[in-house]
């Protein structure tokens, strides 16, 4: 495993600096840093070995195709493999979520929150910090831009287009699917 430490690219294809602390238990060494390669489950282009010599033409060249995901956020775990068993060849093979923190995935679903007794709403994750160990049925911070939405729409009793259930930790086996990307960005809050 590795923690993700820059994703800063300046070539733009998608390598992340990965610091793995079993090859080196000191930060300040720098044999345990990486530039992994950010794979996708889907990716590819046409048939390389047919580009032809009109270099301006877009018949002459290959296309890209498939499937690209936003980088982890820094501080994340990712799964690093070596290709060939080589450390100059590190890929990143997937992406892990903080131990019993994946409950907004895949639709920030609606629960107890802090800011309303009387409604389920939204809600983002629990706070680390707070001294409540439990996890499944437990009060959390609401989200704000989606609650207002849904409230504003009359739909905050509407398990179908308003608040719904739809939680990687709603059920075990969890039986939704789904994507939720980090959203837009914001400052770093300090302190």
């Amino acid at each position: 495993m590795g923690e993700v430490i820059a994703t800063n690219d300046l070539s733009r294809t998608g390598r992340i600096r990965v610091f793995i602390s079993t090859l080196s238990q000191e930060k300040n060494d720098k044999s345990g840093y990486f530039d992994a390669i950010w794979t996708s489950p889907f990716a590819g282009s046409t048939n390389p070995r047919k580009i032809g010599k009109e270099f301006k033409e877009p018949d002459q060249t290959i296309s890209s195709y498939g499937m690209w995901m936003v980088p982890p956020d820094l501080g994340n775990q990712v799964l690093v493999a070596f290709g060939d068993g080589n450390t100059k060849f590190p890929f990143i093979i997937s992406c892990l979520y903080p131990d019993m923190f994946a409950n907004m995935v895949p639709g920030i679903p609606a629960g107890k929150n802090y800011q309303d007794l009387t409604k389920l709403l939204p809600t983002v994750e629990k706070n680390k910090k707070t001294a409540d160990i439990t996890h499944n049925d437990t009060f959390r911070p609401v989200s704000h831009t989606l609650s207002e939405s849904i409230v504003k729409q009359g739909l905050v009793t509407d398990g179908v287009r308003g608040a719904t259930s739809s939680s990687s930790r709603r059920e075990s086996p969890s039986e939704v699917f789904g994507f939720l990307t980090p959203g837009t960005r914001k400052s770093d809050v300090t302190g």
